[in-house]
């Protein structure tokens, strides 16, 4: 076991270099060809994306490529004929990998302020001194996570030593964690091949490293920490350690909290009778511990948080009111403006949600399945960042992982970069829609 972590551990440091001296030789090619520099530009700032965006993208064009991407995903869909045994081709694996590396080092020369997310809990002490720490800001984003972790990240950043490593490398350490962490999920054999596919992968699955990297939201480091435990806590049912593991990684972020509830809510609701988590009571009483040590120890600063979470304060960031896009991707947003721009109805987000569950609930036994589960809650959760999707990294466990490969890896990709130079409007969204539609379809009962 000990073997195999360092082995993993050399590769992933050994990632880390090839994609520094990549990025290295990037940056002096840009220097010296103005076309070369162009290109990193529009891709690292995702150029054509951010300056047009979906609410005020030629409205009367949009409605045609909307109804053109419908048509396309109706034929996709009843033409589809993929194959269990499929398997990745060494051209498509390089492909991806050449996309990958490229999209990083873009990210990484372009732009110049990185890692606001992780830096605000370095900055700003979450202890009141009269002054509520839930509305002090830092380049207008405030903190969403509970006050005993948010002193916990406060202290450790502040260790002379660790401050200056986490400013100086953050960037390379997420990178080497993911890998890392990417390699014990999928636990492989270790060849060539394998090293190329998973470095691929953690380089392109669905805009998780550009956006974890840019921002620097701890949200993907613990998205990867949470699905390499939420395996171990499936393989392992009478791991009692590996379920409080599981417990503190879903009370660190609500997020995964809600995300988590609502799987287990499908599999109920659905009658799927999938083993979502082992020991659920360990786990809940882990969850209730970690509430009950913030309101014991951080009485007043955990009222605020409460707050903060159900947006009941004055907070300027309030990230239930975040709006969809490329590296957020919210269903019932996109499905209300949809509504809003073709029609003039104002659907109450509620309403949507309902409507989405009856949906689900009609196609049940054609669209879950043990394999697409995991992905249901992004029809309904209300935030859906990129870089906290490091957790779906679970879909790449078994050892046929063709369609979500192509799917989420090369096609987003592709995606991505055209969408650099392009520009899309409401399309940023339609992409993500199609790529998870698709994945349910090819991956129903009659598959799994």
């Amino acid at each position: 076991m000990i073997r195999t972590h360092l082995r993993y551990l050399f590769l992933a440091s050994l990632s880390v270099f090839a994609l520094k001296i990549f990025t290295n030789a990037l940056k002096i090619a840009s220097e010296n060809s103005e076309t070369v520099n162009s290109v990193i530009t529009k891709i690292g700032k995702l150029n054509g994306i951010y300056t047009q965006s979906a609410t005020d993208w030629y409205p009367n064009l949009d409605k045609l490529i909307n109804f053109a991407f419908l048509i396309i995903l109706f034929i996709l869909i009843k033409r589809s004929n993929y194959k269990r045994h499929n398997s990745l081709s060494p051209k498509l694996i390089i492909l991806t990998l050449i996309l990958g590396t490229v999209i990083f080092s873009s990210n990484i020369l372009t732009n110049e302020y990185r890692g606001w997310d992780i830096f605000l809990y370095c900055e700003i002490s979450p202890i009141y001194d009269g002054t509520n720490p839930y509305l002090v800001d830092k380049n207008g984003l405030t903190s969403v996570y509970s006050p005993f972790v948010w002193n916990i990240l406060y202290v450790i950043c502040n260790l002379e030593l660790v401050n200056m490593i986490i400013y100086q490398y953050y960037i390379w350490i997420y990178t080497g964690l993911g890998v890392y962490i990417f390699f014990l999920i999928r636990n492989q054999k270790v060849n060539f091949q394998n090293i190329v596919i998973n470095l691929g992968v953690v380089l392109t699955f669905l805009g998780t490293n550009y956006h974890g990297l840019k921002t620097g939201n701890i949200g993907y480091l613990l998205g990867l920490l949470l699905a390499h435990t939420y395996l171990m806590n499936i393989e392992n049912s009478n791991s009692k350690l590996q379920s409080v593991l599981m417990g503190v990684l879903l009370s660190i972020k609500p997020f995964y909290l809600f995300w988590f509830g609502l799987l287990y809510l499908f599999n109920k609701l659905f009658k799927i009778n999938i083993k979502i988590i082992n020991n659920l009571n360990v786990i809940l009483l882990t969850i209730f511990t970690m509430i009950f040590i913030n309101f014991i120890f951080y009485k007043k600063e955990f009222i605020y948080f409460i707050e903060n979470l159900f947006q009941i304060n004055e907070s300027i960031n309030k990230p239930l009111n975040d709006k969809a896009g490329f590296l957020n991707l919210i269903f019932q947003d996109y499905i209300y403006r949809i509504f809003k721009t073709y029609f003039g109805i104002e659907f109450n987000k509620i309403l949507i949600i309902l409507v989405t569950l009856l949906i689900f609930y009609y196609f049940k036994n054609n669209l879950i399945s043990k394999s697409n589960i995991i992905l249901l809650p992004a029809f309904v959760t209300p935030r859906f960042k990129s870089y906290d999707l490091t957790f779906l990294f679970v879909l790449f466990r078994k050892n046929n992982i063709y369609i979500e490969y192509i799917l989420f890896c090369t096609m987003h990709s592709i995606i991505f970069i055209i969408f650099s130079f392009t520009g899309a409007g409401y399309i940023i969204e339609i992409s993500y829609l199609l790529i998870f539609i698709l994945y349910l379809n090819l991956t129903n009962n009659k598959l799994s």
